[in-house]
């Protein structure tokens, strides 16, 4: 062998070597299955971050429509106010109650059993100069309510709504003016337990009379 032949014959044992290198370093490597474990922690990571904010926001609007029903409550107590005159069973006193024609003043003077209900006694006091006639309005029996926790809290606001009864009512006799009026209004079903509070509201009329002015002659 020829000292070129030598040198040939190393270059393509180098080059092959080489070769065999680059081919090694770039195959595909055995590393095993892929393991899923970090992406389900992951997944249900996410899925208790918005089950959190899902009660969070459920929380929210909860309280928020509770305060919406307390201001709701404030705001018709202010429009009502006047409108509405309250009483129990055991009031001796009387209550200004607004009118179509002006305010009256009422009372609940007598409670008595009449079958499955009452029959309330009142006194239309009729401050005005005015004859009134056809005085209509409404009625309603419940039992005693707490009105700061009727405000704040919406399950005994349901609780006393649902136990709370009302009638319509016509005043057939005429309410004389500057005297008390006595008017019986029958309610039932009702019991002691139900008539804690009775409300009288809306009171309205449609005729009034008027002594007629006398010049002198």
């Amino acid at each position: 062998m020829t000292k070129e032949q030598f040198f040939i014959g190393l270059a393509v044992c180098m080059s092959a070597l080489s070769l065999y290198v680059v081919l090694e370093n770039t195959a595909p490597q055995n590393v095993g299955p892929i393991s899923s474990q970090p992406a389900t922690n992951l997944l249900n990571s996410e899925i208790n971050g918005l089950r959190a904010t899902l009660q969070t926001q459920q929380q929210t609007l909860t309280d928020f429509q509770t305060e919406f029903n307390k201001l709701h409550s404030q705001f018709l107590y202010s429009q009502n106010q006047f409108s509405v005159g309250i009483f129990s069973p055991t009031d001796q006193g009387f209550q200004l109650i607004r009118s179509t024609y002006g305010n009256l003043l009422v009372s609940l003077v007598n409670t008595e059993k009449l079958g499955d209900g009452y029959k309330l006694t009142f006194n239309f006091g009729n401050p005005t100069s005015m004859t009134i006639s056809g005085l209509k309005g409404k009625i309603s029996w419940q039992p005693t309510t707490d009105y700061q926790k009727y405000m704040d809290d919406p399950n005994y606001m349901k609780e006393i709504n649902q136990k709370t009864n009302s009638k319509e009512f016509q005043i057939l006799s005429n309410l004389l003016p500057g005297a008390w009026n006595t008017i019986s209004i029958t309610i039932g079903p009702a019991n002691e337990q139900t008539i804690g509070e009775i409300d009288i509201s809306n009171l309205q009329s449609d005729q009034v009379r008027m002594r007629p002015i006398r010049l002198p002659n």
